[in-house]
This record gives structure tokens, C-alpha cells and sequence, in this order.
């Protein structure tokens, strides 16, 4: 039986004299499948399999479960950019994809498929900031990004904690983020468009920050 998946190429380690078993973030979550002679130069499928490219794969499905999922045919949808200057970014990005443990990853996908064409024009850390965000969505953790996570007041927010669940007003909080930010939290959630007209780069930096933190205190 064939299938075909959408899915981002995540880790790829070495098998036998030219195979490799790959780690792939699928829209049902992370999977391995097992890509017979992509280490040939003659390979058709190994330009394609760079890491964190999102590719379209052909995959041939086993009769025997202890087997992996095999490679037919990989072709590029999107192509992650060749640019040095992208190491940190790739870095983090593989490191917390790396964390999704839920099957329930179509969003994330079809926002990295959005927002791929859009790095190296000045909008990096807020493209991490948006796809983290996307993470902890897979993951089922939504914010209360409408009002204070402790009364439902709609006025006076002034702080944003992730491991309280959103934001909270002053009845609830000392801690005064600051209106770009708070603003920029409201967004994140929105359309990428919106998060990036409404968020500069101080604070698309603290956002960064903050989910970072979230992330490795809780996974």
C-alpha cells in the first residue's frame, strides 16, 4: 500500500552502505521512514532531503509493522534557503520540532509552508516566534489570548505567562510588560501578517525568549 505525505525533513542518519533512516515531521506527526540508496550520487531522491525542507513524499507502507515506511519518490515543495546566516534559526527550529509528541501537526505545516518563502526579508525571528507559537498549539497548549487567564477581564492587561495559561490584568499581576509587547503577544496567534506589522524586533526577540523558556522548563 502507497501513501503520500507533506512533511518537513527533520534528522537523517546513515544505514547500511547508501541507505538512511529519516526522521520526518509529518501532519500526523513526527515518523521514520527508511530512504533506500539516497547516498548514491545517481539518487534522484537525495537533493531533496535536505534537512528542513518540506517535501512531498511517496511512501510505500510495509506488511510487516516492525518495519519502517519506505521512500519511493521525495520531491521539494518548499527548499529551506542554503544561507549561513540561517544556522541559529535551523538550529532551534529542528531542536523544538524535535518536541512534538501529538499527531495533530496540518497547521503547522501549512503555516511553515506560508512562511518558508519569507526568510532572509528582515522577518526571521518573528517566523521562529510564529512557528514555536504553532509548537505549543500542537502540543495543546491555547493561550487565553481574549483577557485575563484569572478573571476574564478584557481591561487592564498587563502582564502575558506562559505557564499561567495568558494574560493577566493588574487584579492578578505586578509585572508590567509593556504595550508593544502585550500587543504583539494579541497577534501572535492572528495571521502572520498581523504578528508581523504589529510586532518589532526588541520584542519579537523577548517572545522568542519567553516560549524558549517555556519549552525546555516543560518538555
Amino acid at each position: 500500500m502507497e501513501e503520500t505525505w507533506n512533511a518537513i525533513i527533520l534528522n537523517k542518519s546513515n544505514f547500511n552502505d547508501f541507505d538512511e533512516i529519516i526522521s520526518v515531521l509529518t501532519t500526523n506527526g513526527i515518523k521514520k521512514i527508511f530512504a533506500p540508496g539516497v547516498r548514491k550520487i545517481t539518487s534522484k531522491n537525495r537533493n531533496s532531503l535536505t534537512i528542513l525542507n518540506l517535501c512531498n513524499l511517496e511512501i510505500i507502507l510495509p506488511k510487516n509493522n516492525n518495519l519502517l515506511p519506505r521512500l519511493k519518490r521525495a520531491n521539494i515543495i518548499n527548499q529551506f534557503p542554503n544561507n549561513p546566516m540561517l544556522l541559529s534559526f535551523a538550529n532551534d527550529l529542528k531542536y523544538f520540532f524535535s518536541f512534538i509528541k501529538k499527531s495533530n501537526c496540518k497547521k503547522l505545516l501549512d503555516v511553515y509552508h506560508e512562511l518558508l518563502p519569507l526568510l532572509n526579508q528582515n522577518k526571521d525571528t518573528k517566523i521562529l516566534d510564529y512557528l514555536l507559537f504553532k509548537i505549543l498549539e500542537c502540543e495543546g497548549i491555547n493561550p487565553k489570548l481574549d483577557g485575563c487567564i484569572e478573571c476574564k477581564n478584557t481591561e487592564n492587561l498587563i502582564d502575558f505567562q506562559f505557564h499561567k495559561g495568558g494574560f493577566l490584568c493588574t487584579n492578578h499581576s505586578d509585572n508590567y510588560l509593556g504595550k508593544s509587547l502585550l500587543i504583539s503577544l494579541y497577534y501572535i496567534n492572528k495571521d502572520f501578517s498581523y504578528f508581523d506589522k504589529y510586532t518589532n524586533f526588541v520584542d519579537a526577540q523577548t517572545i522568542k525568549k519567553m516560549i524558549i523558556q517555556y519549552l525546555i522548563e516543560n518538555y
